[in-house]
């Protein structure tokens, strides 16, 4: 038995009618987490304000991470206790790359939107990228 596909952004067709479009999913996401941002100092304002969006085909990786590198460029995106070397940072633009490339890999090597991925990262901050490029492809 097939299992269920389920929408990409590959595969927009598989969304339901009801769902937003793309365009309009992004919107609602940034929304919710703005009022999330918004009262960062005030949990019950954060609460009030906040309500989970309703998504249709949607890619966080491309909709909201790519605009943001493309805004933050230099600036720290990661920043982790490296141990005795002290620590160890990664820009935006830096941490944008590793994930093109790696999803240009995983897309070169057969994966496809909606392929399932068992994914094996330790505690390491190129895991980030890992996720986002599993998350880019669909």
């Amino acid at each position: 038995m097939s299992q269920p596909r389920s929408p990409s952004p590959s595969n927009p067709s598989l969304a339901p009618a009801h769902t937003p479009d793309r365009t309009q999913s992004t919107a609602n996401f940034r929304a919710a987490l703005d009022a999330i941002i918004r009262h960062r100092d005030d949990y019950d304002a954060q609460r009030a304000a906040f309500s989970w969006p309703v998504l249709g085909v949607f890619n966080w990786a491309d909709d909201v991470f790519r605009p943001l590198a493309q805004q933050m460029g230099d600036a720290p995106a990661l920043v982790w206790d490296a141990g005795a070397s002290g620590t160890g940072q990664q820009s935006y633009a830096e941490l944008e790359a590793q994930a093109n490339r790696l999803a240009n890999l995983f897309t070169q090597s057969g994966v496809r939107p909606t392929d399932r991925m068992l994914l094996m990262v330790s505690g390491v901050p190129e895991l980030w990228a890992v996720f986002m490029a599993a998350i880019r492809i669909g």
